[in-house]
């Protein structure tokens, strides 16, 4: 009997008008959009999340490069094997060498290692409670806040790093804690602006910004040290970091936490984003204790976190080492090495933003349940890549194969954006932050892990064969990992998820000046969205 009232009152407020007008909720198809409904609050957030990763990528990897000019290398002795195996390349790689002048600071290979590795001492320990600090002070002032303190440290380095090398570590740390944050926030605002059937596409363009920041960011870095410009090196600093603070600017004004909070979003918009992602309000969430025996104790919790770990295994020994590869086995020299250090980086945007499309298209004809859609997207991402590097222990002294494989190698990759990545917006949209902030520390502990593994099986020795064993051990890593997820992982909805509160129908409508009947019209809508979801799972 309660159902059939239920439904009673379901198909009652589908047929109520929005806010009194004469106009029915859902316009009707042969009505053409404006110019503003066709530019949605959805479209600026999408944007501005992808040139936020976009800055925190330019303002990250931009020392890795400037450090050779910064350093004075004819000061530093380093005593290993280096091979002649390979012939130098000729034909279409060959280029004249160009001469890079020396710098100004004397660090050491040790000085340099700890520099470039204390971003990681305050990045992994923020991305561990970014979560928490992300549901305590919301997802927009924690990745704003965390960009502007970032970017004004990064415009900070060059007079800290002249004033001592201890103020510029610390500072480093700082701004890897700072930028630890905008992971975990960016997941909470894609649960409560995304709905599930565009997640795929989306999430990938959004964090291809880091990509896209790593391949702009790396060449134009060495055009400005090699400048006279701002005294060469310092620019790289000041102009990244000056665009950043920029951008933090319109970041304030344009985002908002959640469609309920935007002040300038339409109320077309805004009933159409919670009817599609079947979600009313978020206010009763905030205050919920985060459940973190049970999110723990998951094993398909543990498999997302484990994947982290092996696709960043893969991605550090490429961003780490391929570079060193490329200059001491196959003897690139310095313009040609950034040029094809960037090459993976490339195909990776190509490819997650195509597997993203192909996701959702897959998603919306429901061919797969959801779980098995994100484990062979999860799994292209991990086998082939595996499959690449198994290739180059064999290619030897081939460099046209090689750099085919370690582009093909990094750039598969890019399927696992639509893999283990949004898997955390599947099983757990009320925690996705917390997910992802976990995940994220545990995958960058290779930021550590691999330069220290990889140093351990060269042994100062630049040959191929030592060579070979690292590239094993990553192929050995991507096939590990991406089975555990295949076996363990899972993208349906986890129990612990839901969070029951009495008053949740009504915070809606008390935070909101839409009608209590548009309310239930979404509320109904959303019930059949969820069932139809459930179904798929």
């Amino acid at each position: 009997m309660t159902l059939k009232v239920k439904q009673k009152e379901c198909s009652s407020a589908k047929t109520e008008l929005y806010d009194g007008e004469k106009q029915p909720l859902i316009p009707d198809g042969a009505r053409k959009p404006s110019c503003g409904e066709r530019f949605r609050a959805q479209h600026i957030l999408v944007f501005m999340g992808f040139l936020g990763f976009f800055n925190a990528y330019c303002t990250r990897v931009n020392l890795n490069v400037a450090i050779v000019a910064m350093v004075n290398y004819t000061a530093i002795h380093q005593d290993y094997i280096e091979t002649t195996e390979c012939p130098n390349p000729q034909g279409v790689f060959n280029s004249n060498s160009t001469v890079t002048k020396e710098g100004e600071l004397i660090w050491d290979e040790y000085v340099q290692g700890i520099i470039l590795g204390s971003f990681f001492f305050g990045y992994i320990p923020l991305n561990l409670f970014g979560g928490v600090l992300v549901k305590k002070f919301g997802p927009k002032m924690s990745f704003g806040f965390g960009m502007l303190i970032s970017s004004v440290l990064t415009v900070l380095s060059p007079p800290s790093i002249k004033l001592h090398t201890s103020v510029y570590i610390i500072m480093r740390i700082i701004e890897g804690g700072c930028q630890g944050m905008i992971n975990p926030a960016m997941q909470v605002l894609l649960a409560r602006w995304i709905p599930k059937s565009q997640l795929c596409f989306i999430s990938s363009f959004i964090l291809n910004g880091a990509q896209i920041g790593t391949v702009v960011a790396m060449p134009l870095t060495g055009v400005l040290c090699n400048s006279e410009f701002l005294g060469g090196w310092p620019a790289a600093f000041y102009v990244f970091g000056f665009v950043s603070c920029v951008w933090c600017i319109f970041w304030f004004f344009l985002v908002y936490d959640s469609p309920l909070d935007h002040p300038r979003i339409s109320k077309q918009e805004l009933m159409d984003i919670q009817e599609k992602t079947g979600i009313e309000d978020y206010k009763h969430i905030e205050n919920k204790p985060i459940p973190w025996r049970k999110i723990l104790t998951s094993v398909p919790v543990w498999a997302f976190v484990l994947a982290f770990f092996g696709t960043d295994w893969g991605f550090y020994t490429l961003l780490a080492d391929l570079p060193t590869y490329l200059k001491n086995i196959l003897h690139f020299d310095l313009e040609q090495n950034g040029l094809l250090s960037a090459l993976p980086h490339l195909l990776v945007i190509v490819v997650s933003c195509l597997a993203g499309v192909l996701s959702d298209f897959i998603y919306q004809k429901k061919w797969f349940t959801i779980s098995m859609l994100r484990k062979i997207t999860n799994s292209v991402g991990f086998y082939i890549p595996a499959l690449c590097l198994i290739i180059v222990t064999q290619a030897n002294c081939n460099y046209i194969l090689t750099i085919i494989m370690f582009t093909l190698s990094l750039g598969f990759n890019g399927f696992t954006y639509s893999g283990f990545l949004i898997v955390g917006l599947d099983m757990a949209p009320n925690y996705a932050g917390v997910l992802m902030g976990i995940g994220n520390a545990v995958g960058n502990l290779n930021g550590f892990i691999v330069p220290y593994v990889v140093g351990i099986l060269i042994q100062g020795q630049q040959t191929l064969q030592q060579w070979k064993k690292v590239f094993y051990v990553g192929a050995t890593v991507y096939i590990v990992f991406g089975t555990t997820f295949v076996i363990f992982g899972s993208a349906e909805l986890q129990p612990w998820n839901d969070i029951q509160d009495s008053n949740s129908k009504d915070s809606l409508v008390a935070s909101s000046s839409i009608p209590a009947a548009s309310v239930e019209t979404v509320r109904c809508k959303s019930e059949t969205v969820s069932k139809e979801t459930c179904g798929f799972k």
